[in-house]
């Protein structure tokens, strides 16, 4: 064939490759258009509220709209006749609160046949009480609340067709808005990527080579299968002891499948070379993230913030439309509202077929939540609700599939960091997958954000010193500055971390123009964070303060009695940093379980271990110099009394003498980084081989599966 001839052949192909790229972008972005119409769809139902009255009254004193029970009745209710409607919710409006919380129970009557019971309470301080109803069609309902209520009226809620198309011809709109943006980024992404050759991909010759790997392997695989029965006979016996009976379901089918990935990953570390650290590192990761997300109960109320984080989701899964659905908001009761939390606490089938109801995913409740520059830290939890929502799944599985998104992203993120690290990688592992920290992020938050990005950022420079040889260009500024600084744009109280990238040398850039200009650059960068730090402290844009610190909470006076007072406040904030850094406050971090509440013996098995990794996990240069791992201490310091002085100030009673809502979770970011920076001052050792490294890298994953487990058996 002639070179003219080769080079048309190649046009050619180079046509028939964009034009198939441009149909593939295309397929793809109305799938998505359609996935996003879908997700948002909440509009084909409106609730509607239809008044039920008291029509007999047993075991009560009547007074007024006063209803006193009588413990001299053998038997006591309320009766209401409703509406035959599908009842999703009975609703009971109080003139006042009970004062103490009182039993509640109901039956549930049609055609005078009771079809259903609940069992729930009224809270002291509530003045309602919401019974879910589960789309039964009843006429009566027979209530028994154990003491004094003030009664002012009560309603059944249900759903009928929405007749207002005017929203969902916007949301319309919207997804072919979506659509046009997704094809233009597709287009351009998939002919990058075929012009670098990064998506040519010989589907034939992989499903050869794996035929051929399994045939060369089958004896293995065999042994494999034989474990994970074992395995998950193992599991069901564990659960059968706890629970005193026998089922089989789905949670314990991934339990076992999690603990088989684990011990099948380090089996092939110990035994395959080519199997790195870090990819260890993710796989043991994401199996224990499987498993923390599938023991957690499927519920809010459980984590730090969590409900406000989870409101804070959803209202971005919506965006641009503040809403969300009837099922949504149902969940974020779930920590309110004693029906649901006692049927989830119970695993009984009535929680998931409340939130699961199709009528209520698709009718809409207005949500007041909105959207800010700071939601970006959601964005990965919100972008995975949106699509999991949209291809139809149960918000149950949409929950979980949103928790494990975040989980996901702060492995991947970790993992790139450890990447560029030539030794330090246990140390960030150990940190990383510390009992306290994988709970916290296993639930809605955004520590998952802060902590990745922070670490990643961190990593990254550590790296930057270790190449000794390398040259600092632009797209590594970008990565470490640009990591820090979105990690922390929800606290920028951590931004003194950033001070372990104050001191490349010269040598790490090819002119001295760039060395200078990169200094001028750092400064520009720290002082603006810290001008914008102090305008938000004292220019009012903390806000009055968050009320939930009690009473006397004011971000002004606060301040004026710190600039008035700075001896006694200074004072106040070493007392309060001498207890927070010690030894029994790390506990509350390393094995926290926030309201749970479960035992944390082996915190200190914890903390031991976490050490002997460092020392074990040392420099093997001297390349990081000693004072970089120094530095680590007073860049802890500074950064720590900013953390309690921007919670003295927005959660603290002004002028006083403690600091309220300082949590020990805040140190996280701060122990991770001080952990990689000090380990790495060089002390002179005895040569470890390569053999001993990895049996050394083995037992530090050994002791992060372990320690997460205990915490696991424990929230079982």
């Amino acid at each position: 064939m002639s070179k003219k001839k080769i080079m048309n052949y190649e046009k050619e192909k180079r046509k028939s490759d964009i034009l198939i790229s441009i149909c593939i972008a295309f397929i793809i972005s109305l799938v998505f258009g359609r996935i996003y119409f879908s997700s948002n769809n909440v509009y084909k139902y409106q609730s509607t509220f239809q008044q039920a009255s008291i029509i007999r009254c047993q075991g009560y004193n009547v007074d007024g709209s006063v209803y006193n029970y009588d413990e001299s009745y053998s038997e006591h209710y309320i009766e209401f006749s409703v509406p035959q409607v599908n009842a999703r919710t009975f609703y009971v409006q109080l003139n006042k609160a009970p004062g103490d919380t009182v039993e509640l129970k109901a039956d549930i009557i049609r055609n005078g046949e009771k079809i259903g019971k609940i069992d729930s309470c009224i809270p002291g301080y509530e003045q309602y009480a919401k019974l879910y109803l589960e789309n039964k069609k009843i006429d009566t309902i027979r209530v028994n609340v154990k003491g004094t209520i003030d009664f002012n009226s009560a309603n059944i809620e249900s759903y009928q067709l929405n007749g207002d198309n005017t929203n969902l011809k916007e949301l319309k709109q919207q997804s072919k808005i979506v659509s046009l943006f997704m094809f233009i980024i597709l287009s351009f992404a998939i002919i990058w990527c075929k012009s670098k050759k990064v998506a040519d991909i010989n589907l034939a010759n992989y499903k050869k080579q794996f035929l051929n790997f399994i045939i060369k392997n089958k004896k293995k695989f065999i042994i494999a299968t034989l474990g994970f029965i074992i395995i998950y006979v193992i599991v069901i016996c564990w659960f059968a002891l706890i629970e005193n009976s026998f089922m089989l379901n789905k949670a314990k089918f991934i339990i076992a499948i999690c603990i088989w990935m684990i011990i099948c990953s380090i089996y092939v570390f110990i035994k395959n070379n080519k199997f790195k650290f870090e990819q260890l590192f993710l796989v043991i990761g994401i199996s224990l993230a499987c498993l923390f997300v599938t023991v957690l109960p499927n519920r809010l109320n459980i984590s730090w913030d969590d409900q406000i984080h989870y409101q804070n989701v959803v209202t971005l899964s919506h965006y641009p439309d503040k809403y969300m659905s009837v099922a949504e908001y149902d969940y974020y009761l779930s920590c309110f509202v004693p029906q649901l939390r006692n049927a989830c606490d119970k695993n009984d089938d009535s929680y998931n077929n409340i939130l699961n109801d199709d009528v209520a995913k698709r009718t809409l409740f207005v949500n007041a939540q909105e959207v800010t520059l700071k939601s970006v830290v959601y964005l990965p939890m919100a972008i995975a609700m949106m699509i999991l929502r949209g291809i139809g799944l149960k918000l149950s599985y949409v929950i979980v599939g949103t928790k494990l998104s975040g989980m996901l992203f702060y492995l991947y993120i970790i993992y790139r960091g450890m990447r560029y690290l030539s030794d330090g990688k246990m140390v960030v592992s150990i940190f990383a997958l510390l009992p306290g920290t994988m709970f916290i992020i296993s639930n809605f938050n955004y520590d998952y954000w802060l902590l990745a990005l922070i670490t990643y950022s961190v990593c990254y420079i550590i790296g930057e010193y270790q190449k000794a040889d390398k040259c600092i260009v632009i797209k590594d500024l970008f990565l470490i500055f640009g990591s820090f600084l979105l990690g922390i744009i929800v606290k920028v109280v951590y931004i003194p971390l950033l001070g372990f990238a104050a001191f490349f040398n010269k040598s790490k850039f090819k002119e001295n123009k760039w060395y200078y200009l990169y200094r001028g650059f750092f400064v520009t960068v720290v002082v603006s964070a810290v001008i914008g730090f102090i305008i938000l402290l004292f220019g009012g844009g903390l806000g009055t303060g968050d009320t939930r610190g009690g009473e006397g909470i004011s971000t002004v006076g606060q301040i004026n009695y710190i600039i008035s007072n700075p001896k006694e406040y200074s004072i106040t904030l070493l007392k309060f940093l001498k207890d927070y850094w010690s030894f029994g406050r790390v506990k509350d971090y390393n094995v926290a379980t926030a309201y749970m509440d479960r035992t944390n013996w082996y915190w200190w098995l914890v903390a031991v271990f976490s050490i002997a990794v460092m020392f074990f996990d040392r420099s093997k240069s001297n390349s990081v110099k000693w004072y970089i791992g120094v530095l680590a201490i007073p860049l802890g310091f500074i950064t720590s009394c900013m953390v309690a002085t921007a919670l003295y100030v927005v959660y603290t009673p002004v002028a006083s003498l403690q600091i309220a809502g300082c949590q020990s979770r805040y140190l996280l970011p701060i122990i991770s980084a001080i952990a990689l920076t000090f380990s790495r001052i060089y002390i002179p050792k005895i040569n470890i081989s390569e053999k001993v490294r990895k049996v050394g890298e083995s037992l530090t994953m050994t002791g992060a599966i372990v320690f997460c487990l205990i915490m696991l058996a424990s929230l079982a």
